[in-house]
């Protein structure tokens, strides 16, 4: 809701009139490098086809050049685009009543030797527009009588999306909040806790059977083994890995630094085979644009197979429920052209210049998705990209180009939405900034050495155990040091953790530590500062998540740490045999002559978010049966809506997660 708000005040300051805006002052425009991007194209359904198809009338020549245009102002990596719109008088018996058009720009994936180009056939990762399969499913399943009768007899109440995850569960179902626990329901949970507790099969099969096949989305998968390129020894390369584009991101952006970083493929796929249950229904499908299309003309369809009305893929009712509006998502409207915009289940909903929306994004590491349709007027617009960093900007940009277009025509004209987000980028980069504290000058020790944290450990019923390994001075001064490490034996200094030296020794922690300046932006003490004084305390946990391989903390003063939760992939390609010397093309994302470098392909994210952690000591609170721990705040859990509310107090009373301690001894975890 934060950055919500933000681009909301930007946005909606910015001037309405549909010639745009003037052109923002002071806005650095984005570069990677310039290797120009392959000719953009349009091509009819029946790919493969190079030429462009003209006679669909979806994308005009002006809105074609204009999205070719964008991705070379926003210097972006690979865009697919397809556009659907109802049209009764279409008679091609692969997509009776309906128009299609394929957009492809950019490339797919790009090495120091070859690149290929997007296609509509190229896969992406979609992120969340996984959800909308994850809601239907739900309602698939609520929707079989079988199902709803038996349920009924065994647990005397209705199959519903207003049934009780108590009565579905009972005792199993307990959450933190004691409402949620008594009054969950079915619309909230996750749905393979359904799916588990029901006589149907596992979640992803039962949505393959139930919408991927009868749409003949042959190229959709939840299966990360399907398109992974570098499988582990005895396994084979996956069916669709030569079709796989590589997601990017900015590998080392810092912009508490002001560091943009350096556009990087992640290679391999940022998610490994047997990790697909961890996200499968919040953001695990991958699939192409030419799927997609098929998907956004049956939901324009209200349920029905686009192209064969007598087939009912999803009952009409249940695409209405998750369709509905039922929680604000912004309460204010984020540009002049737009409404307040709805949440349902998976489904956002708004008007654009009076014209009902109905969409979901997605982001995921390396990848930006959209799905968008406009029910009144049978049209959808589909783009997805592998730029992780400004692919969004390009999708929302281009997907108004097509809508102002092919709703709005020339003499309502085209709103120049490039523009606006450009300030909107200016406008984070430097709010990111501005929101720094600077460390005192003469910091504070904590109530208890540094030796001691070293010493704990940390769980959470939730995220688990937390070791703290204390990174030696010489790893803050050469995080590549090839001497190995040494470390004191006696109180001032002590990693007791069998596990330390192995941590410490590993390439993403190097990788980590290499991008932890000293000093920090929130400190004025050189590495070796006149009074003798050392770079701040630093320690770094594993800490394997979503999006997550290390915690990194860095003193501030007192108690208090900055902490970031990162996630480097140096490991995992040492693990898979990929050469440390396997050059990318990285394209360095700074204001003047852009540049290309050959440089390892390993990436690091993440480090943009900085978080606050307390260390909190019995004897810090002057009284026996204080609890120590860590307090984590200031956005750990993600925060979101305009009545949410961040917990009050200091240590764990103001904490969003509190990791207590368990023990102080040593021990391999």
């Amino acid at each position: 809701m934060k950055v919500l708000g933000a681009v909301a005040a930007i946005l909606t300051s910015t001037s309405a009139t549909l010639q745009g805006v003037a052109e923002p002052q002071a806005v650095p425009k984005p570069i990677y490098n310039d290797v120009t991007s392959p000719a953009w194209r349009f091509t009819s359904p029946n790919f493969p086809r190079d030429e462009r198809d003209t006679t669909s009338g979806l994308v005009s020549n002006e809105t074609a050049n204009h999205i070719g245009q964008l991705i070379e102002e926003w210097n972006s990596t690979g865009i697919a685009v397809a556009v659907v719109q109802r049209d009764e008088t279409v008679t091609d018996p692969e997509h009776p009543g309906w128009r299609i058009e394929y957009g492809s720009y950019g490339f797919a994936t790009k090495n120091s030797t070859a690149s290929t180009a997007v296609t509509p056939d190229t896969l992406f990762a979609i992120a969340s527009n996984s959800k909308l399969f994850l809601a239907l499913s739900v309602g698939l399943i609520i929707h079989n009588m079988t199902l709803a009768d038996d349920f009924r007899v065994q647990h005397g109440v209705e199959l519903g999306w207003s049934t009780r995850m108590r009565d579905l569960l009972g005792e199993d179902w307990e959450m933190w909040d004691e409402d949620a626990t008594k009054g969950a329901t079915i619309a909230v949970a996750p749905e393979r806790k359904i799916s588990r507790n029901l006589p149907v099969q596992q979640s992803h099969s039962y949505v393959a059977q139930h919408l991927f096949e009868p749409l003949n989305m042959a190229s959709t998968t939840f299966s990360i083994g399907d398109i992974d390129a570098y499988p582990p020894q005895g396994s084979p390369v996956g069916v669709f890995a030569h079709r796989m584009a590589d997601g990017h991101v900015a590998s080392n952006r810092d912009l508490t630094l002001g560091k943009l970083g350096s556009l990087k493929p992640i290679v391999p796929f940022f998610s490994r085979p047997g990790e697909e249950r961890t996200r499968a229904g919040a953001g695990g499908i991958i699939s192409t644009a030419r799927d997609l299309a098929t998907w956004n003309a049956m939901l324009l369809s209200n349920g029905r197979h686009p192209y064969d009305p007598n087939v009912t893929v999803v009952p009409r009712d249940v695409l209405e429920w998750v369709t509905t509006g039922r929680s604000i998502l912004s309460g204010v409207p984020m540009s002049p052209e737009t409404s307040p915009v709805l949440y349902g289940a998976g489904q956002l909903r708004y008007s654009y210049r009076g014209v009902d929306v109905i969409e979901h994004s997605g982001d995921t590491p390396g990848f930006k998705g959209l799905v968008s349709r406009y029910p009144r007027k049978g049209l959808g617009v589909v783009l997805l990209s592998n730029d992780g960093e400004n692919g969004g900007w390009v999708m929302d940009a281009a997907k108004w180009a097509v809508v102002d277009d092919l709703v709005f025509g020339e003499k309502e004209g085209r709103v120049r939405w490039s523009d606006r987000f450009r300030a909107v980028v200016a406008a984070q980069r430097l709010s990111r900034q501005a929101k720094v504290t600077p460390r005192p000058d003469d910091p504070e020790p904590p109530t208890r050495p540094f030796s001691e944290l070293g010493k704990k450990k940390f769980e959470h019923p939730a995220y688990g155990q937390v070791v703290l390994c204390r990174v030696p001075l010489q790893l803050l001064r050469d995080p590549y040091a090839d001497h190995p490490l040494e470390f004191s034996t006696d109180d001032n200094y002590n990693n007791p953790h069998t596990n330390c030296t192995e941590l410490l020794s590993s390439p993403s922690v190097r990788h980590v530590l290499s991008a932890t300046p000293h000093p920090l932006p929130s400190t004025s003490l050189p590495l070796q500062a006149p009074n003798g004084a050392a770079p701040p305390e630093t320690f770094v946990a594993s800490f394997s998540r979503s999006f997550v391989s290390h915690l990194r903390l860095v003193h501030f003063t007192g108690d208090i740490f900055n902490v970031s939760a990162v996630w480097a992939n140096d490991d995992v390609r040492q693990d898979l045999g990929i050469d440390p010397g396997h050059s990318v093309d990285t394209r360095v994302r700074a204001e003047g002559r852009p540049t290309t470098v050959q440089d390892p392909g390993a990436v690091l994210i993440n480090l943009n978010e900085t978080f606050t952690l307390e260390w909190v000591s019995s004897s810090e609170r002057g009284h026996e049966g204080d609890e120590e721990g860590l307090a984590i705040r200031d956005g750990f859990w993600g925060m979101e809506g305009p009545d949410a509310r961040e917990p009050r107090g200091e240590g764990k009373q103001g904490a969003e997660v509190w990791f207590r301690a368990v023990s102080d001894g040593p021990g391999s975890v």
